[in-house]
């Protein structure tokens, strides 16, 4: 009983126009509408010659951040290390792939 009023909060709070176009199930319905609902792209485009990092938070989530100086960008990434904070080093954005992408071999030079 409580997993159907969840569905129909949910159908209240978010209205679905799914069910015009053919017969489908809640079940259908709900699972399409979730993903309509959590499917985002990130909101920028990587800019040349910025450095990237990532700072996993959660099942999926993620914050990308940036920096524009090489030493800026090591020792943001360095600070989330020390916390234990789950980070990803992208490197330095060449405008098609990541260059620099080692961390290790970056601070080591």
């Amino acid at each position: 009983m409580v997993v159907i009023e969840g569905l129909v909060n949910f159908f209240n709070t978010h209205p679905v126009t799914i069910f015009a176009q053919g017969e489908l199930s809640l079940i259908q319905a709900l699972a399409i509408s979730k993903n309509k609902i959590m499917r985002r792209k990130k909101g920028f485009e990587y800019q040349k010659g910025v450095y990237y990092f990532n700072v996993k938070s959660g099942a999926g989530n993620g914050i990308t951040i940036k920096r524009k100086k090489k030493n800026d960008a090591i020792q943001a990434f360095s600070r989330y290390l020390t916390v234990n904070k789950d980070v990803e080093w992208y490197g330095k954005w060449d405008g098609k792939n990541f260059t620099e992408a080692d961390f290790e071999k970056l601070v080591a030079a």
